[in-house]
């Protein structure tokens, strides 16, 4: 904090009235400046110990992980309990027509409950056949939803959704594939990820992205960018 320098007090002139007036103002100065001091006393206060709870806290989780990990790799013993209920489920759907071809769907589904969470897993498989030139077309779907515990460090309970999609031409070559595509959702996240890589969450009020592209308009408070027929870009007040 900054110094605070006081007023020499000042030299009493006048009647009685006057001198009173002329020691009012120079203690209401004084106080206005003790109660500035205060205030940044106050802030500086709060700043450091925030500073250092938060130092405090990162020191304690790494210890904690530290400890934790050599815990695990030292240990003994490991035991490890685990209830489940699983039950799978198993659907067909099949449509023949001579002249043109044949249709065959297949879905499966299995809910697995463990006290981690809960894991409800879909496959599709569907495979179209033209019996005129007797070319195949298969596509696979493979889904999930889990709710449950969907990190580790720190814990965090949510839900993932994921998805992997592959669909193959006649001569069996895939000409889509969309293999982990996968979507968290925990109490302050929503996040959106191609693998392991996160491309883009929601977090306290605000979007965070890689890469972006809008075709049409963007609209910032009052101002929208707009796109034109000659593919320029003009910002308009809305």
């Amino acid at each position: 904090m900054d110094n605070v320098f006081f007023d020499t007090p000042p030299a009493l002139q006048g009647d009685g009235q006057a001198q009173l007036r002329q020691l009012y103002g120079y203690l209401y100065t004084m106080s206005e400046k003790l109660n500035a001091a205060m205030i940044e006393v106050d802030v500086q206060a709060k700043r450091e110990i925030e500073q250092t709870a938060t130092g405090q806290a990162k020191q304690q989780a790494e210890g904690f992980t530290t400890l934790k990990s050599m815990i695990i790799k030292t240990a003994e013993i490991v035991r490890t309990e685990m209830q489940e209920i699983s039950t799978q489920l198993h659907g067909e759907t099949e449509a023949i027509s001579a002249d043109i071809g044949t249709l065959m769907q297949e879905m499966d589904a299995t809910i697995r409950a463990t006290a981690e969470g809960v894991l409800q897993d879909y496959h599709f498989s569907e495979l179209v056949t033209d019996t005129q030139t007797n070319t195949h077309y298969r596509t696979l779907t493979n889904q999930y939803i889990f709710t449950g515990k969907i990190n580790d460090n720190p814990v965090q309970y949510g839900i993932a959704i994921g998805e992997g999609v592959t669909a193959y031409d006649q001569d069996g070559n895939p000409y889509l594939n969309q293999n982990a595509k996968v979507a968290t959702f925990t109490m302050d996240k929503l996040a959106f990820w191609q693998g392991t890589t996160e491309l883009a969450y929601f977090s306290s009020g605000k979007f965070y992205i890689t890469n972006g592209e809008i075709t049409n308009t963007l609209q910032i408070g009052n101002y929208v960018f707009k796109k034109m027929a000659d593919d320029s870009m003009v910002i308009v007040k809305s």
